[in-house]
C-alpha cells in the first residue's frame, strides 16, 4: 500500500489483517475476564480501545471488571462515560 496507495487489492488484504488482529484482541481481553483475571482484563480492553477504536460493548465490558475488581470509583465513572 505504502507504494501505490489505490490498490483495491492490498487495501482488502490490510483490512483482512485489521479485521483478523481486532478480533484476535478482543479475544484475548474475553479470555482474561473469563479467567477472572481482572485487571489484566481492564487493561487489555483499554489497549483494544486505544489500537482499533472504543465501542460501547468494550466500554461497558471495563466498566464491569472494575466493579467486579472492587474499583468502585472507576466502575462509576467508566458507566457514566
Amino acid at each position: 500500500l505504502e507504494l501505490d496507495p489505490t490498490n483495491a487489492t492490498g487495501k482488502k488484504a490490510l483490512a483482512a489483517v485489521n479485521s483478523t488482529k481486532r478480533r484476535q484482541d478482543l479475544e484475548a481481553a474475553q479470555r482474561l475476564a473469563s479467567a477472572r483475571k481482572y485487571k489484566e482484563a481492564i487493561s487489555a480492553y483499554r489497549e483494544f480501545s486505544s489500537q482499533h477504536g472504543a465501542t460501547w460493548e468494550v466500554e461497558l465490558a471495563t466498566a464491569r471488571l472494575y466493579g467486579w475488581n472492587k474499583q468502585t470509583p472507576k466502575a462509576v465513572q467508566a458507566y457514566q462515560e
